[in-house]
């Protein structure tokens, strides 16, 4: 190898790996490991005054408020022009950092600010930047998030690094906040939302982030009822026994679909109200069919959330179970009794052997929530009551899924029970001496 020398370098003329291709962190040290005599000296000497004037974070903290502030006017303004212009020739990285910070105060729109004392001082500057956002908006304003909005819409604009950025810093999570404060916000700020995420959903290479989020139901089109998807609205015409034939006939990644957005749909009490009826019927009647199909099909996973969410109509509210009654007053014995059993048979093993049984854990658990106070036995008792009032089909089920024996372990006194085991036994259309159900073997969770 061909080699030039002097008394303080030497080169080579081969091709080796460089400077060019280590990070700033990574030349310094090089740099310093090379370093000799008068010239290491000169060069640290430099360097020590570089750190003085420019620390870790740049500026301090004075300097990057009062930057905030002129930024949040810019915003609230709505002279925005200058300002994306700027940012987007930053950094990728860059952008993410200076928006993740925004997106950590912004929530102060609609938060409760009570936080730990020790943050008092972080706290009062972000509402001093919310202060300002907010007076410097127009009076005519539709609505107090448009603006900021309007922002990230013009950073999103032909610029993917911008895009990938913004999504990085967590807008998604911004705009799912705000949904669950305030979801049915009037059309401006919907519309401008739909607007920047019909953005993202259109960047190929953001496709599969944006699915993960689930950007249909963190922010809908507007719609008045539940925020279903497309595929979702244009069943709502169809009778029970004809969506059932096309759920038969639907591939299962669809189905797997419909599963996600009822569960996420189910996370959102804005919309389980009684305006929302139809919508929710058509949820609950599409689980029972699912958890009939998956249990044909052998596809665990889909059945098991299936039933962890009829489980959870039956826990939530009257809505919800007044729904899945309804449901269950159309569907077959079998499936009535494939229902009742499984919960009956999780409840008494959690209650007489203290098992670890996820169905009666989670059941137990989203009664506790919805209703503090109130035993999950006593709740599933007073929904099998309701059904059987509902339905002799339903009723007969009931019974032989040995409700009987789950009534033992309720807290209600015994001239409760007892009328309860006669309002059963009506019910079915049997006389008060009801005949023990037959065996149906052990029920696995």
């Amino acid at each position: 190898m061909e080699t030039y020398a002097t008394d303080e370098t030497a080169s080579s003329a081969t091709t080796i790996w460089g400077p060019g291709t280590l990070s700033g962190k990574a030349i310094r040290s090089l740099g310093e490991a090379s370093m000799r005599g008068a010239e290491k000296l000169l060069i640290r000497w430099k360097m020590a005054k570089i750190h003085q004037v420019l620390a870790l974070d740049y500026y301090d903290a004075k300097v990057r408020h009062k930057a905030l502030r002129m930024i949040m006017m810019q915003i609230g303004s709505g002279e925005i022009a200058q300002l994306t212009m700027c940012i987007m020739k930053w950094p990728r990285y860059e952008i993410r950092i200076f928006l993740s910070e925004m997106f950590t105060f912004m929530p102060l729109l609609w938060q409760d600010v009570s936080r730990p004392s020790d943050s008092s001082h972080t706290l009062r500057n972000q509402q001093e930047l919310i202060a300002i956002y907010r007076t410097s908006q127009s009076s005519e304003e539709a609505h107090e998030i448009v603006p900021f909005l309007m922002f990230i819409s013009h950073l999103s604009r032909d610029n993917h690094t911008a895009r990938r950025a913004i999504i990085e810093a967590g807008f998604l999570e911004f705009l799912a906040a705000f949904h669950q404060h305030d979801p049915k916000t009037t059309t401006p700020s919907i519309a401008e939302a739909r607007d920047i995420l019909d953005v993202f959903v259109s960047d190929i290479r953001l496709q599969k982030i944006c699915e993960l989020h689930r950007l249909n139901l963190i922010w809908p089109s507007g719609n008045s009822s539940v925020p279903i998807m497309k595929y979702s609205r244009e069943m709502a015409n169809l009778t029970p026994n004809q969506r059932r034939v096309v759920w038969r006939k639907t591939e299962r990644a669809r189905i797997r679909e419909r599963l996600c957005e009822i569960q996420v749909v189910m996370e959102m009490p804005a919309y389980l109200i009684h305006d929302c009826e139809t919508d929710i019927f058509d949820m609950c009647f599409d689980l029972m069919t699912f958890y009939k199909l998956m249990t044909e099909t052998n596809d665990w996973d889909s059945r098991q959330l299936s039933f962890e969410l009829i489980t959870k109509c039956i826990a939530i509210n009257s809505i919800t179970s007044k729904a899945l009654r309804a449901v269950l007053a159309l569907i077959s014995f079998e499936e009535n009794l494939s229902v009742f059993h499984r919960i009956v048979y999780s409840l008494l093993t959690f209650k007489i052997d203290n098992s670890n049984s996820p169905i009666a854990i989670q059941f137990s658990k989203e009664v506790h929530a919805h209703h503090p106070g109130v035993d999950p036995i006593d709740h599933f008792i007073d929904f099998a009551v309701s059904v059987a009032s509902d339905s002799q089909t339903s009723a007969q089920a009931i019974i032989d899924a040995d409700i009987f024996s789950l009534l033992n372990q309720t807290t209600h006194d015994p001239n409760v029970k007892g009328d309860l085991l006669g309002r059963f036994a009506a019910a079915a259309d049997r006389s008060t001496q009801v005949c023990p159900p037959q065996s149906l073997g052990t029920y696995s969770d």
